[in-house]
Protein backbone atom coordinates (compact mmCIF):
# COMPACT_ATOMS: atom_id res chain seq x y z
CA UNK A 1 0.00 0.00 0.00
CA UNK A 2 1.75 3.50 -0.88
CA UNK A 3 2.13 5.90 1.72
CA UNK A 4 1.88 9.03 -0.43
CA UNK A 5 -1.43 9.35 -2.28
CA UNK A 6 -2.20 11.97 -4.63
CA UNK A 7 -5.36 13.98 -4.80
CA UNK A 8 -7.18 17.07 -6.48
CA UNK A 9 -8.68 19.28 -4.07
CA UNK A 10 -12.61 19.61 -5.51
CA UNK A 11 -15.03 22.80 -5.31
CA UNK A 12 -18.05 21.63 -3.98
CA UNK A 13 -21.26 23.94 -3.92
CA UNK A 14 -20.36 27.76 -4.07
CA UNK A 15 -16.87 27.68 -1.38
CA UNK A 16 -16.28 24.92 -0.03
CA UNK A 17 -13.65 22.96 -1.08
CA UNK A 18 -12.83 18.85 -0.61
CA UNK A 19 -10.61 16.12 -0.91
CA UNK A 20 -12.28 12.41 -0.89
CA UNK A 21 -10.71 9.87 1.22
CA UNK A 22 -8.39 6.78 -0.25
CA UNK A 23 -10.52 3.94 -0.57
CA UNK A 24 -8.76 1.72 1.41
CA UNK A 25 -7.80 4.28 3.79
CA UNK A 26 -11.95 3.80 4.70
CA UNK A 27 -12.40 0.14 4.61
CA UNK A 28 -9.44 -0.63 6.91
CA UNK A 29 -10.44 2.15 9.24
CA UNK A 30 -14.61 1.27 9.14
CA UNK A 31 -15.65 4.19 8.25
CA UNK A 32 -18.97 4.71 6.58
CA UNK A 33 -21.00 7.90 5.14
CA UNK A 34 -22.24 10.24 8.14
CA UNK A 35 -19.35 9.50 10.36
CA UNK A 36 -17.59 11.50 11.79
CA UNK A 37 -13.31 12.13 11.37
CA UNK A 38 -11.25 14.59 13.02
CA UNK A 39 -8.70 17.09 11.15
CA UNK A 40 -5.71 17.98 13.28
CA UNK A 41 -4.05 21.45 12.00
CA UNK A 42 -0.39 20.44 13.16
CA UNK A 43 1.98 22.81 14.07
CA UNK A 44 4.11 22.70 10.06
CA UNK A 45 1.19 23.65 8.85
CA UNK A 46 -0.10 20.49 7.76
CA UNK A 47 -3.51 18.50 8.66
CA UNK A 48 -3.65 14.94 10.04
CA UNK A 49 -7.25 12.84 9.18
CA UNK A 50 -8.43 10.69 12.47
CA UNK A 51 -11.46 8.63 12.21
CA UNK A 52 -13.83 9.54 14.89
CA UNK A 53 -14.13 12.26 17.24
CA UNK A 54 -10.65 12.95 18.76
CA UNK A 55 -10.82 15.43 21.94
CA UNK A 56 -8.09 17.43 23.42
CA UNK A 57 -5.67 15.68 25.74
CA UNK A 58 -6.44 16.08 29.17
CA UNK A 59 -4.39 16.20 32.14
CA UNK A 60 -3.24 13.07 33.94
CA UNK A 61 -3.42 12.00 37.02
CA UNK A 62 -3.06 9.37 39.46
CA UNK A 63 -3.32 8.20 42.69
CA UNK A 64 -1.05 6.18 44.71
CA UNK A 65 -2.87 4.02 47.86
CA UNK A 66 -0.46 3.40 50.68
CA UNK A 67 -1.28 1.90 54.36
CA UNK A 68 1.30 1.31 57.07
CA UNK A 69 2.64 -2.53 55.34
CA UNK A 70 4.07 -0.31 52.27
CA UNK A 71 7.50 -0.88 51.59
CA UNK A 72 9.99 1.84 52.54
CA UNK A 73 11.26 3.76 49.25
CA UNK A 74 7.86 2.39 47.35
CA UNK A 75 6.39 6.28 47.45
CA UNK A 76 9.91 7.81 46.36
CA UNK A 77 10.60 5.40 43.45
CA UNK A 78 6.92 5.32 42.58
CA UNK A 79 6.34 9.26 42.08
CA UNK A 80 10.29 9.30 40.21
CA UNK A 81 8.46 7.15 37.73
CA UNK A 82 5.11 8.24 37.24
CA UNK A 83 6.88 11.69 36.64
CA UNK A 84 9.09 9.97 33.80
CA UNK A 85 5.61 8.95 32.09
CA UNK A 86 4.17 12.53 31.98
CA UNK A 87 1.80 12.06 34.79
CA UNK A 88 0.19 15.88 35.59
CA UNK A 89 -0.97 15.07 39.23
CA UNK A 90 0.00 12.36 41.89
CA UNK A 91 -2.10 11.89 44.67
CA UNK A 92 -0.26 10.08 47.79
CA UNK A 93 -3.45 8.57 49.95
CA UNK A 94 -3.52 6.73 52.93
CA UNK A 95 -6.90 6.24 54.70
CA UNK A 96 -5.04 5.56 58.36
CA UNK A 97 -3.17 8.97 57.92
CA UNK A 98 0.00 9.50 56.01
CA UNK A 99 2.92 8.41 58.55
CA UNK A 100 6.03 10.92 58.99
CA UNK A 101 7.97 8.73 56.62
CA UNK A 102 5.53 8.51 53.65
CA UNK A 103 5.54 12.39 53.79
CA UNK A 104 9.01 12.92 53.61
CA UNK A 105 9.17 10.27 50.73
CA UNK A 106 7.18 12.62 48.97
CA UNK A 107 9.34 15.39 49.39
CA UNK A 108 12.04 13.38 48.61
CA UNK A 109 10.94 12.50 45.34
CA UNK A 110 10.37 15.87 45.10
CA UNK A 111 13.56 17.25 45.44
CA UNK A 112 14.66 15.04 42.66
CA UNK A 113 12.07 16.55 40.17
CA UNK A 114 12.23 19.70 38.27
CA UNK A 115 8.92 21.71 38.25
CA UNK A 116 7.43 19.10 40.76
CA UNK A 117 5.79 20.40 43.94
CA UNK A 118 3.29 20.01 46.52
CA UNK A 119 -0.12 21.65 45.74
CA UNK A 120 -2.14 20.23 48.62
CA UNK A 121 -1.42 18.27 51.89
CA UNK A 122 -3.90 17.19 54.17
CA UNK A 123 -3.91 14.36 56.91
CA UNK A 124 -4.67 11.49 54.49
CA UNK A 125 -3.68 12.61 51.59
CA UNK A 126 -0.47 14.87 49.28
CA UNK A 127 -1.06 16.03 46.08
CA UNK A 128 2.16 16.82 43.85
CA UNK A 129 1.86 18.84 40.95
CA UNK A 130 3.64 19.56 37.64
CA UNK A 131 4.32 22.67 36.33
CA UNK A 132 6.43 21.98 33.55
CA UNK A 133 5.20 22.85 29.79
CA UNK A 134 7.04 20.08 27.93
CA UNK A 135 6.94 22.27 24.50
CA UNK A 136 9.74 24.35 26.28
CA UNK A 137 12.18 21.86 26.75
CA UNK A 138 14.53 21.05 23.22
CA UNK A 139 15.96 17.48 23.61
CA UNK A 140 19.15 18.40 22.59
CA UNK A 141 19.53 21.51 25.11
CA UNK A 142 18.75 18.97 28.10
CA UNK A 143 21.24 16.39 26.42
CA UNK A 144 24.45 19.09 25.89
CA UNK A 145 23.38 20.25 29.55
CA UNK A 146 24.13 16.64 30.52
CA UNK A 147 27.34 16.47 28.76
CA UNK A 148 28.37 19.99 30.82
CA UNK A 149 27.66 18.89 34.22
CA UNK A 150 29.44 15.56 33.65
CA UNK A 151 32.04 16.90 32.15
CA UNK A 152 32.71 18.99 34.87
CA UNK A 153 32.34 16.56 37.60
CA UNK A 154 35.78 14.59 35.74
CA UNK A 155 37.16 17.78 35.65
CA UNK A 156 36.67 18.66 39.54
CA UNK A 157 38.29 14.96 40.18
CA UNK A 158 41.04 15.65 38.38
CA UNK A 159 41.29 19.71 40.37
CA UNK A 160 41.02 17.68 43.68
CA UNK A 161 43.68 15.15 42.62
CA UNK A 162 46.13 17.41 41.02
CA UNK A 163 46.02 20.49 43.44
CA UNK A 164 45.26 18.10 46.41
CA UNK A 165 41.89 20.19 47.32
CA UNK A 166 39.09 17.55 48.81
CA UNK A 167 36.79 20.40 48.68
CA UNK A 168 36.79 19.42 44.80
CA UNK A 169 34.94 16.18 46.08
CA UNK A 170 32.37 17.40 47.45
CA UNK A 171 30.59 19.13 44.87
CA UNK A 172 30.65 16.51 42.70
CA UNK A 173 28.16 15.15 44.96
CA UNK A 174 26.12 18.49 44.56
CA UNK A 175 26.52 17.95 40.64
CA UNK A 176 25.40 14.60 40.22
CA UNK A 177 22.01 15.33 41.86
CA UNK A 178 20.95 18.05 39.44
CA UNK A 179 22.32 15.83 36.92
CA UNK A 180 19.96 13.10 38.22
CA UNK A 181 17.05 15.86 38.14
CA UNK A 182 17.55 16.67 34.10
CA UNK A 183 17.92 12.99 33.07
CA UNK A 184 14.56 12.27 34.57
CA UNK A 185 13.03 15.81 32.89
CA UNK A 186 14.54 14.79 29.64
CA UNK A 187 12.94 10.86 30.03
CA UNK A 188 9.68 12.49 30.59
CA UNK A 189 10.05 14.68 27.42
CA UNK A 190 10.65 11.61 25.29
CA UNK A 191 7.82 9.35 26.40
CA UNK A 192 5.62 12.89 25.62
CA UNK A 193 7.39 12.89 22.34
CA UNK A 194 6.29 9.32 22.00
CA UNK A 195 2.90 9.85 22.23
CA UNK A 196 2.71 13.31 21.26
CA UNK A 197 3.68 13.70 17.74
CA UNK A 198 3.21 17.59 17.94
CA UNK A 199 5.32 18.00 20.95
CA UNK A 200 8.09 15.90 19.32
CA UNK A 201 8.33 17.88 16.79
CA UNK A 202 8.63 21.16 18.89
CA UNK A 203 11.41 19.46 20.84
CA UNK A 204 13.70 18.34 17.73
CA UNK A 205 12.86 14.80 17.73
CA UNK A 206 12.27 14.40 14.32
CA UNK A 207 11.83 10.46 14.30
CA UNK A 208 11.45 7.19 16.13
CA UNK A 209 15.85 6.86 16.02
CA UNK A 210 15.59 10.16 18.23
CA UNK A 211 13.85 8.88 20.59
CA UNK A 212 15.73 5.73 21.09
CA UNK A 213 19.41 7.42 20.79
CA UNK A 214 18.34 9.91 23.08
CA UNK A 215 17.18 7.87 25.73
CA UNK A 216 20.69 5.68 25.48
CA UNK A 217 22.76 8.71 25.97
CA UNK A 218 20.60 10.18 28.85
CA UNK A 219 21.22 6.65 30.24
CA UNK A 220 24.40 6.24 29.57
CA UNK A 221 25.34 10.06 30.70
CA UNK A 222 23.47 9.50 34.37
CA UNK A 223 25.88 6.19 34.82
CA UNK A 224 28.48 8.43 34.21
CA UNK A 225 27.69 10.58 36.92
CA UNK A 226 27.24 7.81 39.21
CA UNK A 227 31.01 6.31 38.04
CA UNK A 228 32.49 9.74 38.51
CA UNK A 229 30.83 10.19 41.82
CA UNK A 230 32.19 7.13 43.04
CA UNK A 231 35.75 8.71 41.50
CA UNK A 232 35.28 11.17 43.72
CA UNK A 233 34.89 9.52 47.13
CA UNK A 234 38.16 7.29 46.48
CA UNK A 235 39.92 10.62 45.55
CA UNK A 236 38.81 12.03 49.16
CA UNK A 237 40.13 8.86 51.04
CA UNK A 238 43.56 9.43 48.85
CA UNK A 239 43.52 13.25 50.02
CA UNK A 240 42.60 12.72 53.57
CA UNK A 241 44.70 9.34 53.81
CA UNK A 242 47.10 9.55 57.32
CA UNK A 243 50.31 9.45 55.77
CA UNK A 244 49.34 10.68 52.38
CA UNK A 245 49.56 9.33 48.90
CA UNK A 246 52.43 9.57 46.83
CA UNK A 247 52.21 12.86 44.15
CA UNK A 248 53.36 11.36 41.30
CA UNK A 249 50.33 8.66 41.78
CA UNK A 250 47.73 11.25 42.00
CA UNK A 251 49.10 13.27 39.09
CA UNK A 252 49.26 9.90 36.97
CA UNK A 253 45.52 9.31 38.27
CA UNK A 254 44.51 12.84 36.84
CA UNK A 255 45.99 12.83 33.93
CA UNK A 256 44.35 9.03 32.79
CA UNK A 257 40.89 10.56 33.78
CA UNK A 258 40.99 13.54 31.77
CA UNK A 259 42.43 11.23 28.98
CA UNK A 260 39.44 8.90 29.14
CA UNK A 261 36.98 11.78 29.77
CA UNK A 262 38.19 13.46 26.13
CA UNK A 263 37.14 10.59 25.27
CA UNK A 264 33.88 10.63 26.28
CA UNK A 265 33.00 14.14 25.68
CA UNK A 266 34.26 13.59 21.93
CA UNK A 267 31.52 11.31 21.59
CA UNK A 268 28.72 12.98 22.81
CA UNK A 269 29.70 15.64 20.59
CA UNK A 270 30.06 13.54 17.59
CA UNK A 271 26.20 12.00 18.64
CA UNK A 272 25.05 15.63 18.85
CA UNK A 273 26.26 16.81 15.30
CA UNK A 274 26.21 13.40 13.60
CA UNK A 275 29.42 13.24 12.97
CA UNK A 276 30.36 9.91 11.59
CA UNK A 277 33.92 9.61 11.57
CA UNK A 278 34.24 10.95 14.99
CA UNK A 279 31.73 8.85 16.17
CA UNK A 280 34.26 5.67 14.70
CA UNK A 281 37.09 7.19 16.32
CA UNK A 282 36.31 7.03 19.07
CA UNK A 283 35.20 3.64 19.98
CA UNK A 284 38.91 3.22 18.65
CA UNK A 285 40.12 5.32 21.53
CA UNK A 286 37.77 3.80 24.31
CA UNK A 287 38.76 0.14 23.28
CA UNK A 288 42.36 1.51 23.76
CA UNK A 289 41.38 2.81 27.31
CA UNK A 290 39.39 -0.06 28.58
CA UNK A 291 42.44 -2.49 27.44
CA UNK A 292 45.20 -0.13 29.46
CA UNK A 293 43.42 -0.23 32.84
CA UNK A 294 44.56 -3.59 34.07
CA UNK A 295 48.35 -3.55 33.15
CA UNK A 296 47.73 0.26 34.46
CA UNK A 297 46.92 -1.05 37.72
CA UNK A 298 49.67 -3.27 37.80
CA UNK A 299 52.13 -0.71 36.46
CA UNK A 300 51.44 1.81 39.92
CA UNK A 301 51.05 -1.32 42.44
CA UNK A 302 54.67 -2.34 41.59
CA UNK A 303 55.81 1.54 41.68
CA UNK A 304 54.37 2.04 45.24
CA UNK A 305 55.89 -1.52 45.95
CA UNK A 306 59.37 0.35 45.35
CA UNK A 307 58.71 2.76 47.78
CA UNK A 308 57.08 0.99 50.45
CA UNK A 309 54.46 2.59 52.63
CA UNK A 310 50.92 2.53 51.56
CA UNK A 311 51.57 -0.37 49.06
CA UNK A 312 51.06 -2.78 52.09
CA UNK A 313 47.65 -0.64 53.24
CA UNK A 314 44.50 -2.36 52.02
CA UNK A 315 42.17 -0.35 52.27
CA UNK A 316 44.00 1.74 50.31
CA UNK A 317 45.20 -0.76 47.59
CA UNK A 318 41.05 -1.53 47.34
CA UNK A 319 39.93 1.93 47.13
CA UNK A 320 43.06 2.42 44.20
CA UNK A 321 41.77 -0.65 42.46
CA UNK A 322 37.83 1.05 43.29
CA UNK A 323 39.49 4.30 41.28
CA UNK A 324 40.46 2.43 38.64
CA UNK A 325 37.94 -0.22 37.59
CA UNK A 326 35.47 3.14 38.35
CA UNK A 327 37.84 4.40 35.04
CA UNK A 328 37.25 1.30 32.84
CA UNK A 329 33.60 1.69 33.36
CA UNK A 330 34.05 5.23 31.80
CA UNK A 331 36.15 4.09 29.06
CA UNK A 332 33.51 1.14 28.46
CA UNK A 333 30.29 3.40 28.62
CA UNK A 334 32.04 5.24 26.53
CA UNK A 335 32.60 2.90 23.74
CA UNK A 336 28.57 2.09 24.03
CA UNK A 337 28.07 6.30 23.79
CA UNK A 338 30.00 6.51 20.81
CA UNK A 339 28.02 3.22 19.16
CA UNK A 340 25.23 5.04 19.48
CA UNK A 341 26.63 7.95 17.73
CA UNK A 342 27.64 5.94 14.82
CA UNK A 343 24.51 4.85 14.50
CA UNK A 344 22.54 7.68 15.06
CA UNK A 345 25.15 9.27 12.69
CA UNK A 346 23.68 6.65 9.77
CA UNK A 347 19.94 7.45 10.30
CA UNK A 348 20.29 10.36 7.51
CA UNK A 349 22.15 10.67 4.16
CA UNK A 350 25.78 11.89 4.46
CA UNK A 351 28.37 12.34 1.70
CA UNK A 352 29.95 9.52 3.76
CA UNK A 353 26.44 7.28 3.46
CA UNK A 354 24.32 8.02 0.58
CA UNK A 355 21.00 6.65 -0.33
CA UNK A 356 21.54 3.95 -3.49
CA UNK A 357 19.33 4.76 -6.23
Amino acid sequence: MPNIDVRKVQMVGYSTLSVSLPKDWVKRTGLKAGDAVSVLRQDDGTLKVVPGAVEEEKPVSRTLHVDASTAPRFILRSVVGLYALGVDAIVISNESGLTTQQVEEAKAAIDRLNGFGVVEQTAKTITLQSFLDPSKFPIDGLLQRMRAITMYMVDLVCKALSEGKVEYCREVKLLETELDKIHWTTLRELLFAARRPDIARKIGIGDAYSITGSRMMIKLAEKVGDAVERMAEFARFFLTMEGGVPGWLLKHLAEKTAEVAGAYGGAFDAYLTRNLLAADGFIEASERHQGSVMPDIRRLLEGLRKEGGVASDVDFVSRLHGYVMSLWSLADMTQTLSEVAMNHSLVEETPLCSVSL
